[in-house]
């Protein structure tokens, strides 16, 4: 009951700060996906033999964050007219990560040990939250005032 609370609190956290300022969103989901990209590719790889999680599965997830921070780059620097729709492009990726890592995580069970599990359920989780979050931003920008895009 504790974990739908938080998620259900960081869903709706993400949802008013996304509101309130959609292109920051970029940069929230930026250094979301460089922290993943940098747990998985870098940091988990070095404790296999903790976490249980094969190097292969972990390249494999880091290269989608990676994909990511520079999406979220580019959204913030060329500053897109319309955040609603890249935010949904954003939400949408983030969710298919999540698919992936569960496909993954399935192919790779026997393997996979406690802590690493632990980290793998707790990353899809917040990505989930993060991604439905930019979709329900996206959605709210579009039925909004004026078309539903919001400038600073």
């Amino acid at each position: 009951m504790k974990l739908f609370q938080s998620l259900t609190h960081l869903l709706n956290s993400v949802i008013r700060f996304g509101c309130r300022h959609p292109r920051q969103l970029f940069l929230v989901d930026g250094a979301g996906a460089f922290l993943s990209a940098l747990m998985l590719g870098v940091v988990l790889i070095r404790l296999e033999s903790y976490f249980g999680i094969p190097p292969r599965m972990l390249l494999i997830l880091a290269a989608f964050p990676v994909l990511f921070v520079v999406y979220d780059l580019c959204c913030v620097m060329f500053h897109p007219r319309s955040p609603g729709l890249f935010l949904r492009i954003i939400g949408f990726a983030n969710l298919c990560y999540v698919f992936i890592c569960f496909f993954l995580i399935i192919d790779h069970s026997g393997s996979i040990l406690r802590p690493g599990w632990i980290y793998l359920v707790s990353e899809m989780l917040i990505v989930a939250a993060i991604g439905f979050g930019e979709l329900c931003v996206s959605w709210q920008l579009a039925t909004g005032p004026r078309g539903g895009e919001r400038h600073p």
